[in-house]
């Protein structure tokens, strides 16, 4: 609950179902629609969605005119109460499958079945199209007081404007990469390090969503595409670097002394400093591309697309190195996973493939500047 997040979304709808109770009690005189929809504008995403906002009055407008239109034609036949039933058991079905499914219009669905089942629920004998067209008003104006409600405590409460959180989230999953890579390095655990970015991409794709809608008034378009494509490509190096640690502790579950007999070489130094300089270029062009919002973005200048920036250029050396100070064991391991040379080979392995997938991002940028 002390999470930022967690306790900004408690706060604000707190304070915003509370208050939309107080108009239905004392403005709208005991009439509780206005606190219903507070409730089911309630949403996780972390400012104002003007998408949102114009769904709940779309489903408003045709909630409320579909339960009007539907009893007024019912109770004209001779057998209203009869059909009746039967229309408004059709009605729930078609507004909450959509909710039931979990559809992008789940919103929508739940809103019409609470604001459009209120006019089924009365005998045709006591039809009053005065009172309904009361009623209807009543539900349009509850309607603007809860969005105008939810909309100035998510603004109150919001931590940052969207695109902002998004960047900000895109570099912490950056960072927390380097950070397993010099724990990697060091043949240290990684999971601490490692642990947070699977949750941070989350988030970023939470906040991506919230920034593509967001209004950018004189900064440039959102990269919303391109954000997707950074944080698949940082959690396919998550899974490179768990990869990495599997690789490196074998079945024994330790990886220390692995890299004893090269880690003096200097073709070992140049493949750790060739793939955190490539990495260290990626964080940097990917942020700042994607946070750039006026003028010309000078982020890519001094990157030459003819580089070969998806290979380590001095692991055919460093296979070399290995070839003279790794030798054959002289008894068999008890599984391939504790032989020393399969280790290597799996870690020098991953270790190119990660190169390739960094490379990935920094070739994404140069297609998108």
């Amino acid at each position: 609950m002390t999470e930022k997040y967690n306790l900004n979304f408690t706060i604000r709808y707190a304070l915003a179902v509370v208050t939309g109770f107080c108009f239905s009690k004392y403005y709208f005189g005991h009439v509780g629609t206005c606190a219903v929809l507070c409730t089911l504008l309630i949403s996780t995403r972390i400012g104002p969605d003007m998408r949102a906002t114009l769904n709940v009055i779309l489903a408003v407008v045709v909630g409320s005119l579909t339960g009007a239109i539907v009893y007024d034609h019912a109770c004209a036949t001779e057998y209203g109460n009869i059909i009746l039933p039967v229309c408004f058991f059709l009605f729930l079905m078609a507004t909450l499958y959509p909710y039931i499914s979990g559809s992008v219009y789940a919103g929508v669905g739940i809103t019409m079945a609470a604001l459009g089942s209120p006019r089924f629920v009365s005998l045709c004998a006591n039809l009053d199209e005065v009172a309904m067209a009361k009623g209807m008003w009543g539900v349009l104006v509850a309607v603007v007081f809860a969005i105008a409600i939810i909309v100035f405590y998510e603004s109150l409460c919001a931590v940052d404007r969207a695109s902002n959180l998004a960047v900000a989230g895109l570099d912490q999953g950056f960072k927390d990469l380097q950070t397993a890579f010099t724990a990697f390095w060091n043949e240290k655990d990684i999971s601490d390090a490692i642990a947070p970015v699977a949750g941070q991409m989350n988030m970023c794709t939470a906040f991506n969503t919230s920034a593509d809608i967001e209004p950018r008034f004189w900064r440039d378009d959102w990269k919303k595409t391109m954000y997707d494509d950074v944080v698949d490509a940082i959690r396919a190096l998550r899974l490179d670097l768990l990869m990495l640690e599997f690789s490196m502790e074998g079945a024994g579950g330790s990886a220390g002394g692995l890299f004893d007999k090269f880690a003096s070489q200097p073709a070992w130094a140049s493949v750790r400093g060739d793939l955190e300089s490539t990495l260290a270029q990626a964080h940097k062009v990917s942020v700042a591309l994607i946070g750039h919002e006026t003028g010309e973005c000078t982020a890519i200048s001094g990157i030459n697309a003819a580089d070969n920036i998806d290979e380590l250029d001095d692991l055919p050396e460093l296979l070399k190195d290995l070839a003279d100070l790794v030798k054959l064991p002289e008894t068999a391991p008890a599984t391939m996973e504790e032989d020393e040379i399969c280790k290597i080979s799996a870690v020098l392995v991953m270790l190119s493939q990660t190169c390739a997938h960094t490379a990935g991002i920094i070739k994404m940028c140069l297609g998108n500047a």
